[in-house]
């Protein structure tokens, strides 16, 4: 709902006629709820759909039945509707950004998804994700030092910002190492370092390779981040 324009998603959800608005296919098209008839329709980030198009939808759950944009009739429809959205619904409701009928037609079972930095098993997953990144045989680990770090880490970008930082480290590290702070994006390690605080944020910076041109450990294979960087900016 997000990712579709919102002079599209009206189109693309209920679907269209022939010569329905300029620029339609000649033949109309079928619309994702009709798409999905017999199965189930999945609505991503259901809380940014247009307040007009909420009033359609509700119908369409109600009554069971879509009109297409330009069509003189209505189709019946059998769909098991799922939605996802990382917002607070009910301030929306509050703030009359979000039709409370609407809420209540499609609030059955909720599922509540916890944050990242409120997982039990963070551990399991941070390894989950670190295998899938290594490739052709690579055996790379992370220090306990930097464990500890992305346990007291509150992850504001959650899951895409752990995946992100563990690929970079990956690349960092080569294929044989360990995952060494040394091998973390300056920016995270200014992040987390906000995070927890005046004192940990001078003891980061004192420890901060760039800053000191500490060289790295000779049991690693991997390079400083902050090394590359240089070379790149030098050229």
């Amino acid at each position: 709902c997000a990712s579709i324009p919102e002079t599209l998603i009206e189109s693309e959800l209920f679907g269209y006629e022939e010569g329905a608005f300029t620029g339609a296919k000649k033949k109309g098209a079928i619309g994702k709820i009709l798409q999905a008839h017999g199965g189930t329709l999945f609505l991503d980030e259901i809380g940014d759909m247009p307040k007009h198009l909420q009033a359609r939808l509700l119908r369409v759950l109600q009554e069971r039945k879509v009109n297409p944009l330009g069509a003189g009739k209505e189709v019946d429809v059998d769909v098991a509707v799922i939605c996802a959205t990382n917002k607070n619904l009910k301030e929306m409701i509050a703030q009359g950004e979000f039709r409370e009928d609407l809420y209540y037609r499609l609030n059955g079972l909720v599922v509540r998804l916890p944050s990242l930095r409120q997982r039990s098993d963070f551990e399991v997953v941070t390894q989950k994700i670190l295998k899938s990144l290594c490739e052709n045989g690579a055996s790379v680990t992370i220090s306990p030092e930097v464990m500890k770090l992305f346990r007291a880490h509150h992850w504001p970008g959650n899951f895409r910002q752990l995946h992100n930082l563990l690929r970079t480290a990956v690349v960092m590290v080569g294929s044989q190492g360990v995952i060494e702070p040394m091998h973390l994006p300056d920016d995270f390690l200014e992040e987390h370092a906000q995070q927890q605080g005046p004192a940990t944020r001078t003891a980061s910076v004192q420890a901060s390779p760039a800053e000191n041109n500490t060289p790295a450990p000779a049991e690693t294979d991997g390079q400083r981040l902050q090394d590359v960087a240089l070379i790149a900016m030098t050229k």
